[in-house]
């Protein structure tokens, strides 16, 4: 991403929707699902070129959400 923030992620309601539509619109930018799984209840994917540097994932506690580090 860049030299200040490493990556980014969001909460998803419909993870199987939201997986299937970030892998059709970031596929197109040459970006991949990396990563891929459950933890805990929660799923999580994440998205990039090289290294996961874009994050859906699912949490019962929250609807929606941002997440930069």
């Amino acid at each position: 991403m860049s030299d200040i923030i490493d990556h980014a992620g969001i909460t998803v309601t419909d993870f199987d929707a939201s997986l299937k539509f970030y892998t059709a619109a970031l596929g197109t930018l040459g970006i991949k699902a990396l990563a891929n799984f459950e933890y805990e209840g929660d799923r999580h994917a994440g998205f990039g070129a090289t290294k996961p540097d874009f994050w859906i994932g699912t949490s019962p506690n929250r609807t929606s959400g941002v997440h930069l580090a």
